[in-house]
């Protein structure tokens, strides 16, 4: 199975709703000394763990594709190449959630940043609320990638029929609040109603609620 495909399950798994309380392992990057404190600092304060701090946009690039982080906050205007381009660089080799941090985003910089599909912006000065609603928007944004790419994968054959399943149960257990074992059950129970088998099923289930997830999805506002 492709890399890319295996992290993006796991994440969906752990970060299945807002309400669960999980630890993320973050990499922070910011040529400002204070401003990496005050991250580091409140990402700890969240229950979150800082696996790497990086002052330019070289170091950026080494931390996250060494740590392998479960999420980015990246300054936008460092030394060297900036945020951006080694926001580029790292979506081009790994899938994260990225959170652009800065002080102030400019027209060029924003075009730029939906051109990479940014998930989330914190603009400074900021405080513990903020980044946790940054990091909510990130992951949400970013669950919402995994469909298409997901199903592309299925068609392929990248997903095996145990991983289907279990994206499956996922996905049910996180939209109803279900325990795996009654996800479980109602694939089995979708299976019988449309007499098809077990992953013929899954398949469907997972069609019918990335459908489901994309009507319902607001587009969040990019700062002004």
């Amino acid at each position: 199975m492709k890399p890319w495909v295996t992290k993006r399950i796991k994440l969906e798994y752990y970060k299945a709703t807002e309400n669960q309380e999980v630890t993320l392992r973050a990499v922070i990057a910011d040529d400002e000394e204070p401003t990496c404190a005050v991250l580091e600092m409140a990402m700890k304060s969240l229950g979150h763990e800082v696996v790497g701090i990086a002052r330019d946009g070289a170091q950026t690039v080494d931390m996250v594709l060494k740590h392998r982080p479960d999420i980015a906050i990246i300054d936008i205007n460092m030394p060297g190449y900036n945020g951006i381009e080694a926001a580029r660089i790292i979506l081009g080799e790994f899938s994260l959630p990225v959170i652009f941090c800065t002080g102030r985003v400019d027209d060029e910089a924003l075009a730029l940043a939906r051109e990479l599909n940014i998930h989330a912006y914190l603009v400074k000065p900021f405080g513990r609320s903020q980044l946790k609603s940054a990091i909510s928007m990130a992951l949400s944004r970013h669950r919402s990638e995994i469909g298409a790419e997901v199903r592309i994968a299925s068609l392929e054959g990248e997903l095996s029929t145990a991983h289907t399943i279990d994206y499956a149960i996922g996905l049910l257990s996180k939209n109803y609040k279900l325990t795996r074992e009654a996800a479980m059950k109602r694939i089995e129970k979708e299976a019988e109603s449309t007499e098809c088998s077990v992953i013929e099923a899954a398949h469907h289930l997972i069609r019918a609620e990335l459908i489901r997830a994309s009507d319902e999805k607001e587009t969040p506002e990019d700062p002004a």
